[in-house]
């Protein structure tokens, strides 16, 4: 018998035109932290979403206990026992804590012939994993009552009610204090003392140091090696990692900058709990970094600044004049953008091009738990008798869904917000509703299916936002080109 649990070998996954992939291989023993590392874009992730079913490899494969197998999605891995904790989290906050450890592999039981949810045996179990991860939460709180770090201890106690054999934690202590690291610990060590293989993401030397068992390091999508913890040092990793000595991590600077150039005063969110009153400045060759923990809305704050999403007070200014950015085309027509990639509806500009990349036709989904709706035609009236997802009220999406239903006499009222579009399709999957998502997000995805109207959703399109004659810098000309490069031809 082996004395490895999971073994990928000779993995190569290419993306259109990168090979993110290239001969990467991994081997976890039973009982053990093992560390992934490398720097950003190294290809850990991307293994690690081939494990857990997310993509298909190209080439390679993955033997299990023993046996060669095809893991074809995260459900089929959580059934064999293999867990993936996510750096970004896919939360569905107007759920409870329960419904989200147990999404989409609920409890059932039967009265006649009809299989419900057992809600009684989840919130139990839920307690139970709760408990056993020493998390001290009411399993029947909305998830939207806990913080970010609360949250992401959460989905450990998801991965932990699965009873898994293999559990990848993806920087899991990203968003955590020094206190919640702690704990997350013992569960790991609590974890290991049961047989559980550890798949360990993290940046930070001084907790890979200390948690794991063995190091293996990535570089440029390849396998560089598999190393014993307690053989390495700090310098020793950095070194493997980039493929040079490092005599000087931190080299001194020089720079001067210059006058102020961007100023932000009190920009504050329209949600109350994304930014709030933020106040900093940017100067002529000065670059600011922004920083936090994973939840602390540093995306959110850029995206508000670039118009993606509404605020309810706060200046914006740019070279002494006070900006109105309500959208990434006032963003680009005020010269703080080169370039936006956006989703029709737009609010055109005389100083702005738009260039259509491509159209689409979204589609309604939904699960099994709405299969009446399946099988035939349905008429958009009886589509809105059912729960609907949709983004903010706030956003552009809602305003052309609401339009679009308007002319055919209907409201439109979704009874769950999705703050993000990427968080629809697990919405759907946990059986809260109906939503409308492009047709190509389908691809691979297991337990959602499309309905068929009697009428096409109405038409968008995908398009390229810049100024008029606008002299694009190199990052901007090469994005343009790859965006618009044709389908299928090569770098």
């Amino acid at each position: 018998m082996s004395e490895y649990r999971l073994e990928m070998c000779d993995v190569v996954k290419t993306f259109p035109g990168v090979k993110a992939l290239n001969h990467a291989q991994l081997k976890l023993k039973p009982g053990t932290v093992h560390a992934l590392m490398g720097e950003n874009g190294a290809g850990k992730s991307t293994l690690m979403k081939c494990m857990f079913g997310i993509y298909h490899m190209d080439e390679g494969k993955v033997i299990y206990e023993g046996q060669e197998v095809q893991i074809k999605g995260p459900l089929d891995a959580l059934n064999r026992g293999i867990a993936m904790v996510h750096q970004e989290l896919q939360p569905i906050p107007e759920r409870s804590i329960g419904e989200n450890i147990y999404v989409g592999r609920y409890p059932t039981k039967k009265y006649g012939p009809v299989t419900v949810i057992d809600h009684d045996k989840m919130y139990e179990d839920a307690a139970k994993v709760l408990k056993e991860v020493h998390l001290n939460y009411d399993p029947h709180a909305k998830l939207g009552t806990l913080s970010v770090s609360q949250m992401q201890l959460v989905e450990i106690a998801k991965a932990v009610s699965a009873d898994c054999k293999v559990l990848i934690l993806d920087e899991p202590t990203s968003s955590l204090t020094a206190a919640e690291v702690e704990a997350l610990f013992t569960i790991v060590n609590e974890l290991r003392a049961k047989g559980v293989s550890i798949v360990y993401i993290s940046h930070k030397m001084d907790e890979i140091l200390r948690i794991s068992d063995e190091v293996t390091i990535m570089r440029d999508g390849q396998y560089i090696g598999t190393w014993e913890a307690k053989e390495l040092t700090t310098d020793m990793i950095i070194t493997k990692m980039v493929g040079r000595e490092l005599s000087n991590l931190y080299p001194p600077r020089s720079n001067t900058p210059g006058e102020v150039v961007f100023e932000v005063k009190d920009f504050t969110s329209i949600n109350p709990k994304s930014f709030r009153h933020v106040n900093f400045n940017v100067r002529k060759g000065e670059i600011l970094g922004v920083a936090g923990l994973v939840g602390a809305q540093r995306t959110e704050l850029m995206e508000g600044l670039f118009g993606l999403r509404c605020h309810t007070s706060g200046t914006i200014t740019y070279k002494g004049k006070e900006l109105t950015i309500n959208q990434p085309q006032d963003a680009i027509k005020n010269g703080i953008a080169d370039i936006a990639v956006v989703t029709t509806p737009t609010l055109p500009s005389a100083m702005t091009e738009e260039v259509t990349v491509r159209k689409f036709h979204e589609v309604a989904v939904c699960s099994a738990a709405f299969s009446e709706l399946l099988g035939e035609k349905v008429g958009f009236a009886e589509l809105l008798s059912y729960p609907m997802i949709s983004l903010g009220t706030q956003t552009k999406s809602f305003e052309l869904y609401s339009d679009f239903f308007a002319e055919e006499g209907l409201h439109y009222h979704p009874e769950t917000e999705a703050a993000t579009a990427d968080q629809i399709l697990p919405m759907v999957k946990a059986d809260l509703g109906i939503g409308f998502i492009p047709r190509e997000f389908l691809q691979g995805v297991e337990g959602v299916f499309v309905i068929e109207t009697e009428k096409s959703l109405p038409e968008r399109e995908i398009r390229i936002v810049k100024r008029h004659e606008q002299t694009l810098s190199i990052a901007a000309k090469e994005l343009e080109r790859l965006i618009l490069k044709p389908q299928g031809t090569q770098m």
